[in-house]
């Protein structure tokens, strides 16, 4: 391969990389805010009556839901592992903010938000 071949392939690569850290984080933005829309809506569905379960259940379908309406091309395998990805990160949201602030999740699930994209690599 010639150098000047080199150099081209180098200046894509580093295009598809920036392209794909771009998209990535987009993806990952709008996880959060779906994930965030949700979890105040159900607790707003539910503030009286309704169990912790149930607001679950309602948040996790309502993030697949607004996934599912711009990712068709998820397979059956891929949805199983976003909706146990959903469920977890709602249940530690729900743990962490009970535990730290009573019932006031908002603020709190944008700090672990925060706290999980500082440790992925392709997160800013």
């Amino acid at each position: 391969m010639s150098d000047v071949a080199r150099v081209v392939l180098a200046f894509l690569a580093a295009l598809v990389q920036r392209f794909l850290t771009r998209v990535a984080q987009e993806l990952w933005d709008q996880l959060w805010a779906q994930i965030f829309a949700a979890v105040a809506e159900a607790e707003e569905r539910w503030i009286e009556s309704g169990s912790g379960a149930k607001k679950k259940e309602w948040a996790v379908n309502a993030v697949m839901s607004a996934i599912e309406e711009r990712i068709s091309s998820l397979g059956w395998l891929q949805k199983m592992i976003l909706r146990l990805f959903i469920g977890e990160v709602i249940d530690a949201i729900i743990a962490t903010v009970n535990d730290e602030l009573g019932h006031d999740w908002v603020e709190k699930v944008k700090q672990v938000e925060r706290d999980l994209a500082a440790r992925l690599p392709v997160i800013e």
